[in-house]
């Protein structure tokens, strides 16, 4: 029961979590790291049990080398790491699965597409009345109807990249230019939280774990809390219901007095989903149980309070 990550890059806790999860079930799995480096530069080459490189994500070959790479190892899941890569891989999901013997781990299409697209994301919030800041369109920009602070950030970014907090006037003309395809939003004052979702391949809600946001870098946790939050938990439940995500997602979340604000939802192992796997909620172990054939059923079985700090460690060939 092989396992291949894509643009592995330096997922080393992913790849770890997964070789664990195959001694957990007492199962002889592989882990394969792909990315489009040669071995020496890809930190996970040096953890994973095979290192493939593989064309870039733009190459109109790389369905292709993924097809051959899930054939030679015998692969049974496929894990896309970042956000570029999801699209492409959603649109050829069918593709893969049909010419190997693996399973995608990725929502539908349209999924991928409210999620990457930040206009769509909250359209579709808006329709299911799932609470989101409110977006200042051009009209309110024109009549200035909206009060400082405001956010700015790419429609189609990640990483928090080009992403500001507005202050005044000069500020908005500025950044209105400054970032690319801009979405605009009321600034929302209060806690952050990250939630970890991990859903069966029809989409039932398996774990939801909010984790506080205590620091982050590139958008990315650093430090987190484990917070069995029920406001959290029950709005995610309403989410999953109508989003149907296939796999594990990563929700933002903002909680400002009783409201809780959804942000953003990526629709992939977010970088922080190993605080949640190591407090009990161990999507690579579940992964592997569906694999298997088994049926999971929701629980919230993982410890809640626990405090994580994550850091980085140096390597060398």
């Amino acid at each position: 029961m092989n396992i291949l990550v894509l643009t592995a890059g330096r997922r080393i806790e992913l790849v770890e979590a997964f070789k664990k999860a195959f001694i957990l079930e007492n199962i002889g799995g592989k882990v394969i790291a792909a990315d489009m480096k040669s071995s020496e530069f890809v930190a996970t080459s040096y953890f994973a049990d095979h290192y493939v490189q593989i064309k870039p994500i733009l190459d109109p070959d790389y369905i292709e080398d993924i097809i051959q790479i899930c054939n030679k190892y015998e692969v049974k899941l496929i894990i896309p790491g970042i956000d570029k890569e999801l699209r492409i891989i959603a649109r050829n999901k069918n593709r893969i699965e049909a010419f190997t013997d693996a399973i995608v781990m990725i929502s539908d299409e349209n999924g991928i597409d409210l999620c990457e697209n930040k206009f769509l994301t909250h359209e579709f919030l808006t329709k299911y009345n799932l609470k989101t800041p409110r977006l200042i369109n051009e009209d309110d920009l024109l009549s200035k109807n909206y009060h400082f602070p405001l956010f700015i950030k790419p429609s189609s970014g990640s990483s928090s990249f080009n992403c500001f907090k507005i202050h005044n006037e000069p500020e908005l003309l500025f950044f209105k230019t400054y970032v690319k395809d801009p979405i605009i939003q009321e600034f929302v004052f209060g806690t952050e939280y990250c939630i970890d979702i991990f859903s069966d391949f029809e989409g039932n809600p398996i774990t939801i774990v909010p984790k506080i946001r205590i620091s982050h870098r590139e958008g990315e946790i650093v430090d987190g809390k484990i917070e069995k939050h029920p406001g959290i938990i029950s709005l995610m439940k309403k989410l999953v219901l109508v989003l149907k995500p296939k796999g594990e997602i990563n929700v933002d979340c903002i909680v400002s007095g009783s409201e809780i604000y959804i942000i953003e939802i990526n629709p992939r192992f977010g970088g922080g989903a190993p605080m949640s796997f190591k407090s009990g909620a161990n999507s690579p172990l579940n992964l592997i149980k569906l694999l298997k054939g088994e049926t999971l059923k929701y629980n919230e079985d993982y410890q809640d309070g626990l405090f994580f700090m994550r850091f980085e460690d140096c390597i060398h060939n």
